[in-house]
């Protein structure tokens, strides 16, 4: 049969002239069950009105081209790519949700991040929720950060039924880390700066792919997972006795904060004692992007981002 169906499809590109083959993707299937960092949830159907409470999946949902379905985003100045939602009603803040807007907008899928894990619970009770958390704790070279931030972004996708999107994405990510692989050199610190107080973080944190991707040797005083963005609180003089070859530097207030009196994270390190390192010396203190390395974080384009930035501040010193 299978043979006479062929022969026949033969005949009538010979009697029609050009006979084009269609390639039809796969179509997701519901009822589909969802494993994500909070559980298992049953999707009865594909999604058409998501709520999105984290910055870094609304990331990926714009990167796999499901960005029309969102009704409904956390409150706050929004990452230049994601601009054109500016107009989206606000259903909470980055920590907590508006149940009420929440439900005022009906919808059948919400998705939490790391900010609003907590919240899980009491949302999935009154929607289908699925938790996009990328958890840095416990990384180890067979169980990545960069594994992790691909795992989600693919159970995204496959839950809005935008999983070959979401390989793409997957693929252009793996690209870059091959890429970049073993690119830095010398010894790394990752340091925040809050309300003019500095902490250093481990590769066990927000700036793995710092160390686990380029390379970079750890000079971290703990191996333990931060908590939020803890860390551990240093002095100047820390930082000029470890005297590091490179300086990566996260100013958190200028993510969170609309203080315009904040103090920036350049004039905290302009002292005597972090001009005295090897990395200010050679020029090698990198100030990264704080909406991308705080807020967004594991977004499928932002990931790259990140990754990019690394990669500049190395290939261009």
């Amino acid at each position: 049969m299978k043979k006479m169906i062929q022969g026949l499809l033969v005949v009538l590109g010979v009697m029609y002239g050009a006979f084009t083959f269609v390639s039809v993707s796969a179509q997701t299937s519901y009822p589909m069950d969802v494993q994500h960092a909070s559980g298992i949830t049953t999707l009865e159907k594909e999604p058409e009105k998501i709520v999105v409470l984290d910055y870094g999946a609304f990331d990926t949902l714009d990167s796999i081209g499901a960005g029309d379905k969102v009704v409904g985003m956390i409150q706050g100045t929004l990452p230049e790519n994601l601009t054109q939602y500016s107009k989206l009603p606000v259903v909470g803040s980055a920590k907590e949700p508006d149940i009420e807007a929440i439900a005022r907008l009906e919808p059948d899928l919400v998705i939490v991040g790391n900010r609003q894990s907590s919240n899980y619970d009491a949302i999935s009770e009154l929607w289908p929720t699925i938790d996009a958390s990328v958890s840095w704790n416990e990384l180890s070279p067979e169980d990545t950060y960069t594994n992790r931030v691909t795992n989600s972004i693919q159970m995204i996708g496959e839950a809005v039924n935008h999983s070959e999107e979401g390989q793409t994405q997957i693929d252009a990510i793996n690209g870059k880390v091959e890429s970049y692989q073993n690119l830095g050199e010398g010894k790394a610190m990752a340091l925040m700066s809050s309300g003019g107080e500095i902490s250093m973080h481990s590769p066990q944190s927000r700036f793995a792919p710092i160390f686990e991707v380029f390379a970079f040797e750890d000079m971290a005083l703990s191996e333990e997972a931060d908590e939020g963005h803890k860390g551990d609180k240093i002095s100047f003089e820390t930082v000029q006795s470890l005297n590091p070859d490179w300086l990566f530097v996260l100013d958190r207030d200028q993510a969170t904060s609309n203080d315009e009196n904040a103090q920036p994270a350049s004039a905290v390190l302009d002292n005597d004692l972090v001009k005295s390192t090897t990395a200010y010396q050679e020029n090698q203190i990198i100030y990264l992007n704080p909406t991308e390395w705080y807020l967004i974080m594991n977004g499928a384009n932002n990931y790259q981002l990140i990754l990019d930035e690394v990669a500049d501040a190395i290939q261009n010193n």
